[in-house]
């Protein structure tokens, strides 16, 4: 009788209420059986959360497609682990039906340093020194993908940086050290921050776009 009453809710489900919610429900009930099928169908860390996902090749083995189960709900700026590496997600859309992202994979990571608590005085030597404990500090470790040709969106052609420049995609970050003429190390050298681009982000949530300048060692 359960089971009767299992198949019974399940092809009412089906059809819906009109002909249009019909079709989303069947088009959510074939996407479901698709990641069952799927041998791209995986299970994968996004934004540190184990989540089904079908991983779709992209135009290079830097870019991929992920799709996601029906009612998922995600984000641009999202960081997904696939096969030992972090993509990061640039453009997310959704529909009645499914969610998509399109990802590139990080080439680098930018690491920022918060203090934790203050440095606080535990007593004195025998000079009478103040001797302090040492504060404690948390690192911060966030995936980027470091940019020196830029493409224009319209004509798809290959723009170069200045030279000495970079650009810097993360997800939407605010931290003291992501501020104009902080110094960020990456690939052994330090770059300033000249340039700040929040317009891929809406509500503090999205990518967030650095130009950095190296600086002279």
């Amino acid at each position: 009788m359960s089971d009767f009453f299992e198949v019974y809710q399940k092809r009412m489900n089906l059809k819906g209420r009109n002909k249009e919610e019909a079709k989303i429900n069947s088009g959510k009930h074939i996407l479901e059986k698709t990641f069952d099928s799927s041998l791209s169908s995986y299970t994968l860390l996004v934004d540190n959360i184990m989540t089904d996902v079908i991983a779709v090749s992209g135009k290079t083995s830097k870019e991929k497609t992920f799709l996601f189960k029906p009612n998922y709900v995600g984000r641009t700026g999202m960081i997904i682990v696939f096969e030992n590496s972090s993509f990061l997600v640039t453009d997310y859309k959704t529909n009645l039906i499914n969610s998509s992202a399109k990802a590139r994979q990080c080439n680098n990571s930018i690491i920022l340093t918060s203090e934790l608590s203050e440095s606080a005085i535990i007593g004195y030597d025998e000079l009478n020194r103040p001797v302090y404990d040492d504060a404690e500090s948390e690192e911060i470790i966030i995936p980027c993908i470091c940019d020196t040709v830029i493409k224009n969106d319209d004509t798809e052609r290959a723009i170069n940086l200045p030279q000495e420049q970079m650009l810097v995609t993360i997800p939407y970050t605010e931290h003291e050290d992501l501020n104009y003429d902080k110094e960020l190390i990456l690939y052994g050298s330090h770059f300033k921050i000249i340039g700040i681009d929040d317009t891929e982000s809406i509500d503090k949530i999205g990518l967030r776009r650095l130009t950095l300048e190296r600086v002279a060692d």
